[in-house]
C-alpha cells in the first residue's frame, strides 16, 4: 500500500508520508522505524517520511542495557529481575528477546522479515538509519496507571510515560554521535490517542511539512 502512494502517477506533490500508531499500534510504528526499507524508496522520489508513535506501552531495544532501577538516564545490563516484581527467575533472559529486544534476532523466535533485513543489510546499517530517521513520540503528561503485569514492560519503566521518557534518553545514549528522534509529553492527556492527535504538539506532528534540506 505505501508503495503505491510514491507511484509517479499518483500524488504528484506529496512531500511527506506520516505513519501514527497509538498504544500498541504506537509499538508496532516503534518497530517499523527500526527495520523498514520503504523510507528509501520514498527518497528516490523525494518523498519524506515521518513515524509517529503516540501512548506507546512498550519499546524495542537495541542491545541488553535498560534503566537502572529508580533512575531514568543511567543504562546497565541488569542480571536479574528487581525482587519487587515477584516473576519466575527462569523467565528473565525473555527482556531481552524480541518483540522487547533483539537477543534472539537469529533464532526463529524473531520474525523472519526482521532475520532477512538485518542478513541483507546487516545490524549496522539499521541503527545508522533509525538514529537519523525522523521519528516522533508523543505522549500524555497524564498517561501514569501503572506499574504493568508484563515484567518485561516493567523493565522499561513503571508507567507508559516514564518509559517514553527512559527511551529516548536510551536513544541518546546509545546513539552519541547524534539522533533525529524527538518526544514530546501533551499537559492533561492520559492513555488518549483522540486527544493526543488533536492537540497543538500533534496536529504540528502529523500534519507539519518536512524541514527543507
Amino acid at each position: 500500500m505505501l508503495e503505491r502512494l510514491i507511484k509517479p502517477s499518483l500524488f504528484k506533490n506529496l512531500q511527506i508520508i506520516v505513519l501514527v500508531g497509538q498504544s500498541n499500534g504506537g509499538w508496532c510504528i516503534n518497530r517499523y522505524s527500526v527495520f523498514s526499507q520503504f523510507e528509501l524508496l520514498a527518497a528516490k522520489r523525494g518523498i519524506k517520511v515521518r513515524y509517529v508513535a503516540m501512548g506507546t506501552g512498550a519499546y524495542l531495544y537495541l542491545d541488553s542495557k535498560r534503566a537502572v532501577p529508580g533512575t531514568t538516564d543511567r543504562f546497565e545490563t541488569p542480571t536479574r529481575w528487581p525482587d519487587e516484581y515477584d516473576c519466575p527467575d527462569e523467565t528473565f533472559p525473555s527482556y531481552d528477546d524480541w518483540p522487547f529486544g533483539l537477543a534472539d534476532r537469529e533464532k526463529d523466535s524473531c520474525p523472519g522479515y526482521v532475520r532477512d533485513i538485518i542478513k541483507d543489510i546487516g545490524l549496522d546499517t539499521i541503527l545508522t538509519q533509525f538514529a537519523g530517521r525522523d521519528v516522533v513520540y508523543l505522549q500524555g503528561a497524564d498517561d501514569t496507571s501503572g506499574p504493568p503485569r508484563d515484567c518485561n514492560v516493567r523493565l522499561q519503566g513503571r508507567h507508559t510515560l516514564e518509559r517514553g521518557l527512559i527511551y529516548i534518553n536510551y536513544l541518546h545514549d546509545f546513539f552519541p554521535a547524534g539522533l533525529c528522534h524527538q518526544r514530546f509529553a501533551v499537559d492533561d492527556v492520559e492513555h488518549n490517542g483522540p486527544e493526543l492527535m488533536q492537540s497543538d504538539k500533534g496536529l504540528e506532528v502529523i500534519f507539519s511539512l518536512p524541514s527543507p534540506p
